[in-house]
């Protein structure tokens, strides 16, 4: 029997129409940039196609057509954006039965300049599926659609800035963004910030300071099941910061303020918080920082690491924070890796390139997982790291991880998702390459949400594939694939092998 969910077009026009109107606003800009349509059409064969245990999986042959397009600007730094979307077709054949998906892919990303230097719009929307829970990360677009859930993101950000000379920079931000998912039982979140600062200008030397004041208002409406935890959240805080510079390339920084929030939770959800820390920059490729603080919710840590070479380049944050849905989709992002001629570089970023004339390239190395529990405010503990490295002209390797933890303030829940991914690159000639990924994923879920035991899975996942342009604008790639999840529950545990090949033609 067939089965077909749609993300429906009702439910993306608002979303597509507040992102191209975001766009198009500056008319001008919209004609520089490069439009380019193509079509992937692959088929994958798998002994499991359901990720089942051994002694009731099944084999299938999945096919997918996917019709999309890329629009990305050219050369002006006062109009940047980049868009992608893709409609994917994805059928599924077994010996039993035949199934049918239709699955939205968009990511689109933009930053304007409407009066030079004074003020400026950004805007982003994104569509995509993740799991549902961390309980199934074997789950995919290609197998089944048993874990997955279509969530999309938006957000709407214009800002100022005006200097006052040489002695200080007021700056003012007003950001509307919200998330929500098509499908049945799930809810939506919608989030108004606003965000207002004044910092010292370049005629202070030694001695920096700031003011800063943030308000955010996180209405979270949730599912039917789970409308005991729906609420609206209300985060203020006040902050100021004094920072000395103790020599040309070291500063001490200290800062003090105070949360005004009010959340359901069942401690407190306000208090005074001061923080301390060190920032060091040797030099403009290398710069460290590092923090210790206490907030009403326990002592606080921060880390940030930026390190570039000519051959690698290194970053590593360790931030801990009051987080709602929309802002962990919107702040949790992945690495988007730059080709910037002699090395490939790492950034959180896919519109503004780390160095200047460096080109995106395809392939992002994404955070892992996102489980949707439950849309309620919890402190957020992520650890996130990533190396790219390009020892020789052929040869590129790349290595991420992280490590995030969400404690839920009203049900005092908590879970935990880790992992590691690497990648290596290798051009074979200038039109192949040889592509090899292995990665490892460790959820941790304590009993009473979801599940009536203590879950802890390891998601095993390798890959090795080789890639070839046939023409100027047609690519195809031929690659093996293998996954394997181990759990505590002996029952979910399953083996999967899979051999993937994608065709796709650009216009």
């Amino acid at each position: 029997m067939a089965s077909r969910r749609l993300f429906s077009a009702p439910r993306l026009r608002p979303l597509a129409g507040l992102m191209f109107t975001a766009l198009l606003a500056p008319q001008a800009y919209a004609v520089n940039g490069q439009f380019t349509p193509y079509v992937s059409a692959s088929a994958l064969a798998t002994d499991n196609i359901n990720l089942a245990p051994n002694n009731s999986k099944q084999a299938g042959l999945v096919l997918t057509l996917s019709p999309g397009f890329r629009w990305a600007s050219l050369g002006d730094p006062n109009a940047v954006y980049n868009i992608s979307y893709s409609l994917s077709d994805v059928t599924r054949f077994t010996s039993s039965n035949t199934t049918n998906n239709l699955y939205h892919s968009l990511a689109a990303n933009s930053h304007f300049s409407l009066v030079r230097n004074v003020l400026f719009l950004d805007a982003s929307a994104n569509v995509s599926q993740v799991y549902n829970n961390l309980l199934a990360t074997g789950s995919s677009v290609s197998n089944n659609n048993n874990n997955l859930v279509t969530i999309a993101t938006y957000s709407v950000s214009p800002s100022a800035v005006q200097r006052i000379g040489g002695t200080a920079v007021a700056t003012l931000r007003v950001t509307q963004s919200g998330t929500y998912s098509p499908d049945a039982g799930y809810g939506q979140s919608n989030q108004t910030a606003v965000q207002a600062g004044v910092a010292s200008g370049p005629d202070f030397y030694r001695l920096s300071w700031n003011l800063n004041y943030s308000y955010t208002r996180a209405t979270l409406q949730n599912a039917p099941t789970l409308s005991q935890y729906s609420s609206n959240a209300y985060l203020r805080t006040v902050s100021g910061t004094l920072g000395y510079l103790l020599t040309r390339h070291l500063q001490v920084n200290g800062t003090v303020g105070r949360d005004d929030n009010q959340y359901l939770s069942l401690t407190n959800t306000s208090g005074n918080f001061w923080s301390a820390g060190l920032a060091w920059r040797p030099s403009e490729r290398t710069s460290i920082s590092g923090s210790v603080g206490h907030r009403y919710f326990g002592r606080t840590y921060g880390f940030s690491l930026n390190q570039r070479t000519p051959l690698s380049s290194w970053t590593a944050s360790y931030t801990q924070s009051i987080s709602t849905l929309p802002m962990f989709l919107n702040a949790l992002v992945g690495f988007y890796v730059w080709d910037c001629g002699t090395t490939q570089v790492a950034s959180n970023s896919s519109i503004v390139p780390p160095q200047p004339g460096c080109t995106l390239l395809q392939n992002t190395l994404a955070v892992g997982a996102v489980s949707l529990p439950y849309n309620q405010v919890f402190i957020s503990k992520a650890f996130i790291a990533g190396v790219t490295w390009t020892p020789r002209q052929r040869l590129s390797l790349s290595l991420t991880g992280s490590d995030v933890r969400r404690l839920y303030q009203l049900s005092n829940f908590e879970d935990r998702s880790r992992y590691v991914m690497a990648m290596a690159t290798y051009q074979l000639t200038p039109h192949a390459s040889l592509v090899a990924t292995a990665g490892v994923t460790n959820n941790q879920i304590p009993a009473g949400v979801f599940t009536p035991v203590a879950r802890n899975d390891m998601y095993y996942l390798g890959s090795v594939g080789l890639n070839r342009q046939f023409g100027k604008n047609t690519t195809g790639s031929l690659m093996y694939r293998y996954q394997q999840l181990n759990s505590n529950v002996s029952s979910v545990d399953y083996i999967a092998n899979s051999l993937l090949a994608m065709i796709t033609v650009t216009f």
